[in-house]
C-alpha cells in the first residue's frame, strides 16, 4: 500500500524544513525520520510477545510524539499513561495492561524506574538498559510498511470501583500497520496545514498529532496550555489545525479584547473539539471569532467517533453533536427498554453494524453491561434524536440525581446556567438528602461578583421546571477540570460535603 506522503518522503524531499517543534527546540524532517526509524526498528528487534505492549509515560514534548510514532510504525501497541500519576499508579497500569517495556520522556524516567521496581518490565533507557542503546544505534533505514497486525493501544480511564479501567482502541480502526497508516491518511486534519498540540498526548484527541506527523504535517507542541502562548503559536507557525476542549475556549475568550481583536487566526482551517459538551453561547462566541472552523466530535475512546458536526451544521442545529456516522445507528431507549420517539430523552445506545461494539480490557462484566445485545452498546449518555436524525446529549446516566423518586439530569440545568452572561463555569451534582433521598447542588464560577446566587437560581426557575433547579449553589473561584475539560463530580461531591 503506497501512502501519499510520509515522514520518510519529507526527509528525502525537504530534509531541512522544520517538522516538529516544542519548547526545547526544532527538529527537521531529516532528524524526525532518523529518530522514528531508529526507534521503530529497535522496537521490532526488541520483540514484544503477542498481547504485550509498550507503556509510554510522556510529557508534552517532541520525544513523546516520536516514541508514539515509532511504535505505530512498528505495529507495537501502546499504553497511554497520564504523566501526573504516581509510581504506584503507573505500576498498576503496567501489570493490568501487560506491559513488556516502558518508555518515558527524560523528566519522567525516575517515575518509570520506580514503577518497574516490582514488575518484570524493561525501562527503555540507554543507561538503565544498554541493550536498548545497542538496538537504537543499529539502523536508521526507514522500516517497511507491513500488513502485520497492529497491536491494540490502551487508554485508561477512572473506574467506578476506584481502579482505572483500560479501554481498547477499536480493532476496526487499526487492523494492521498499513491499515493504521491508511487511517492516519484519511484523518480530517490532513492537508489543512501545521498542527498545534495544546492538550496532553495521553488523550486520544491530541494523540492525532502522531498520525499527522507520520503523514508529513508539521507539528508544534505546547507543554501546558496557555491562552497567550497558544495565540502566539498560531500566529508564528501559521497553524492550520488543532484539538481543543471547551475549557480552552473559555480561557482564550478571557484574554483582553484588544489582544483577541489583534490576533491573526486566519490560518486556522479546523479546530476539532471534544472532551465535554460546549455551552451554546461559548461555541457561538468562538465561531464569531475564528469563523466556522469548529468540528465537534462525539464518541468515546472505546468506540471512536460516533458522530461529528461542522460549524455550519451546528448553527442550524445548535446544541447537537451531529448525525451518527456508519457503522453506527442511534437507538434511544426509555427506562422500560422501549424505543423513544424523536425528541424524547432516553439512554442513548448505538447499533454497530461491524458487530464489534466496545470492549473494556480485562473487564468482561463492564463490557457486557455496556451492551443491550451484542453489537449494540451505550456510553452511558442521556439524550435524544430529532426528526432530522441529529443527536443531542442532555446528561449522563451516572450523573442522574433521584430526588423524591424523580430523575434529574444535572446537565440540563448546567446548560441553563451557562447561558447566563455572568457565569464562567458550573458543575452540578447530587448529595444525600434525608427527606428526598438526594438533592441537586453545585459549584459555580462567576465573571461578576455583583451577581448573587439567588439571581442565578431565579434565572434557572424562569427557564426550567423548579424541581430541576439546584437547592444550593456555592460560588468558587475556579472549578477544577481535567486537561480534557472533564469534571470529577465524585471528588467535588465529597469536597462539597466536607465543607
Amino acid at each position: 500500500m503506497k501512502h501519499a506522503t510520509t515522514v520518510f518522503d519529507c526527509a528525502r524531499e525537504r530534509s531541512e524544513e522544520p517538522a516538529l517543534i516544542d519548547p526545547s527546540g526544532v527538529l527537521s524532517w531529516a532528524q524526525v525520520a532518523e529518530r522514528v526509524a531508529r526507534m521503530a526498528n529497535a522496537l521490532r528487534a526488541f520483540r514484544f510477545p503477542e498481547g504485550s505492549r509498550l507503556a509510554v509515560l510522556g510529557a508534552n514534548c517532541a520525544d513523546t510524539i516520536l516514541a508514539y510514532a515509532a511504535a505505530a510504525w512498528a505495529g507495537v501497541g501502546c499504553i497511554l499513561i497520564n504523566y501526573h500519576l504516581t509510581a504506584s499508579e503507573v505500576e498498576y497500569l503496567l501489570r493490568d495492561g501487560n506491559a513488556r517495556a516502558i518508555w518515558a520522556s527524560p523528566s519522567l524516567t525516575g517515575t518509570a524506574a520506580a514503577a518497574c521496581a516490582q514488575v518484570d518490565v524493561s525501562v527503555l533507557d540507554e543507561v538503565a538498559d544498554p541493550y536498548w542503546g545497542v538496538l537504537l544505534r543499529q539502523s536508521d533505514c526507514s522500516p517497511p510498511v507491513t500488513e502485520h497486525p497492529a497491536d491494540l493501544d490502551l487508554i485508561y480511564t477512572s473506574g467506578t470501583t476506584g481502579w482505572p479501567k483500560g479501554v481498547q482502541v477499536p480493532t476496526r480502526m487499526t487492523p494492521t500497520v498499513a491499515g493504521r497508516l491508511d487511517l492516519y491518511e484519511r484523518h480530517h486534519c490532513v492537508g489543512l496545514g501545521p498542527h498545534l498540540v495544546v492538550s496532553p498526548l495521553y488523550h486520544s484527541g491530541p494523540h492525532a498529532a502522531v498520525g499527522l506527523l507520520l503523514m508529513g504535517h508539521k507539528v508544534v507542541v505546547i507543554d501546558r496550555f496557555d491562552a497567550e502562548q497558544t495565540l502566539e503559536a498560531i500566529e508564528e507557525h501559521r497553524i492550520g489545525t488543532t484539538v481543543m476542549v471547551p475549557t480552552h475556549f473559555v480561557r482564550l475568550l478571557s484574554l483582553p479584547k484588544e489582544r483577541r481583536e489583534a490576533a491573526d487566526v486566519s490560518s486556522i482551517k479546523m479546530i476539532a473539539h471534544t472532551g465535554s459538551l460546549c455551552p451554546i453561547p461559548l461555541k457561538r462566541a468562538v465561531i464569531e471569532w475564528f469563523g466556522p472552523v469548529l468540528r465537534e466530535a462525539y464518541g468515546g475512546t472505546e468506540s471512536g467517533v460516533i458522530s461529528a458536526i461542522t460549524s455550519e451544521e451546528w448553527l442550524t442545529h445548535p446544541g447537537s453533536v451531529g448525525q451518527a456516522n456508519p457503522p453506527f445507528h442511534p437507538l434511544v431507549l426509555d427506562e422500560a427498554g422501549a424505543e423513544c420517539p424523536p425528541g424524547a430523552d432516553g439512554v442513548l445506545h448505538f447499533v454497530d453494524d461491524s458487530g464489534e461494539g466496545i470492549r473494556y480490557y480485562n473487564d468482561p462484566e463492564k463490557t457486557a453491561a455496556a451492551h443491550v445485545v451484542p453489537g449494540t452498546f451505550t456510553l452511558g449518555d442521556i439524550g435524544h434524536v430529532d426528526e432530522d436524525g441529529y443527536l443531542y446529549i442532555t446528561g449522563r446516566v451516572t450523573d442522574m440525581v433521584i430526588s423524591g423518586g424523580v430523575n434529574i439530569y444535572p446537565a440540563e440545568c448546567e446548560r441553563i446556567l451557562a447561558d447566563h452572561p455572568s457565569v464562567r463555569d458550573v458543575a452540578l451534582f447530587g448529595i444525600p438528602d434525608d427527606e428526598m433521598g438526594e438533592c441537586l447542588v453545585g459549584l459555580i464560577s462567576v465573571k461578576e461578583e455583583s451577581i448573587t446566587v439567588e439571581q442565578l437560581l431565579d434565572f434557572c426557575r424562569s427557564r426550567i421546571a423548579r424541581y430541576k433547579v439546584p437547592k444550593q449553589l456555592r460560588v468558587v473561584d475556579d472549578i477544577p477540570r481535567s486537561p480534557m475539560g472533564k469534571v470529577d463530580k465524585r471528588a467535588l461531591r465529597y469536597a462539597f460535603l466536607d465543607e
